[in-house]
């Protein structure tokens, strides 16, 4: 083994002895931008929580306007990695398509934005287990074109990564006990099952026969109670822990 591949999976085995999840994060942005990326996203879902595990975990790095923006128009309902990774459970990497190859406007839409925001082109790489899915997003501010080497090039190393930041969020709440057990009100299922199938505060509020502010109230305790920051994150980890249903 030369000395290049000796000293990239040094750096792999060195996230399973970080500390803290900071830690994990500051190593993570280290390794991405020394494969020719800017950002990166990566996650971990767990599809049969036994009650003293974690049901969710995610680490987000992506540019914090684009995160507001994805969560405030539900595009997880849309989003085809999230269809390729967690939905139809596909192991094989998603290169992410230039805007113009796309068919369904929604996907256009989401990916434009995501260009504006500077996730111009990106990789996602997924590891598929029968307890868990780890999914691993790396994303740079070049044009597709431009950044088709350093995606082809990456594509090993990013699977590879995927595996270990899987175990190593895996050591950390086993040091840490960072797991949880969540007890959601009927009417705050009922507003995650609602998003989770794609529909805004508005409509909720419309089929419920409540006020939206009133939906937007529901949600917002779910992601307290299931200690993520977001609706997107609050209805992946409620459908894992069997919460709500898609």
């Amino acid at each position: 083994m030369d000395d290049d591949h000796t000293a990239a999976l040094a750096q792999l085995e060195g996230l399973l002895t970080v500390p803290t999840l900071g830690d994990l994060e500051t190593r993570l942005r280290t390794l991405v931008a020394s494969r020719g990326f800017d950002h990166f996203a990566c996650g971990v879902l767990n599809l049969a929580p036994k009650p003293a595990e974690p049901a969710i975990r995610m680490l987000n790095a992506y540019p914090a306007k684009w995160q507001a923006r994805y969560d405030a128009n539900n595009y997880l309902a849309y989003d085809p990695v999230i269809t390729h990774t967690i939905r139809q459970r596909k192991a094989v990497p998603i290169v992410w398509p230039e805007v113009d190859a796309l068919d369904d406007p929604m996907q256009r839409r989401i990916f434009a934005e995501a260009a504006d925001a500077g996730l111009r082109s990106g990789v996602t790489v997924s590891t598929q287990g029968q307890r868990q899915i780890g999914v691993l997003s790396l994303a740079n501010d070049r044009t597709p074109a431009r950044s088709r080497g350093d995606i082809l090039n990456a594509l090993g190393f990013a699977q590879l990564l995927a595996c270990y930041v899987q175990e190593a969020w895996g050591k950390l709440a086993d040091s840490q006990g960072t797991y949880v057990t969540v007890s959601l009100t009927t009417r705050e299922r009922e507003c995650l099952h609602w998003a989770a199938v794609g529909k805004t505060s508005w409509e909720i509020a419309q089929i419920l026969k409540i006020a939206e502010r009133t939906v937007v109230y529901h949600i917002g305790l779910a992601v307290e109670k299931l200690q993520v920051t977001n609706r997107r994150q609050a209805v992946a980890r409620a459908i894992a822990l069997g919460l709500v249903s898609p």
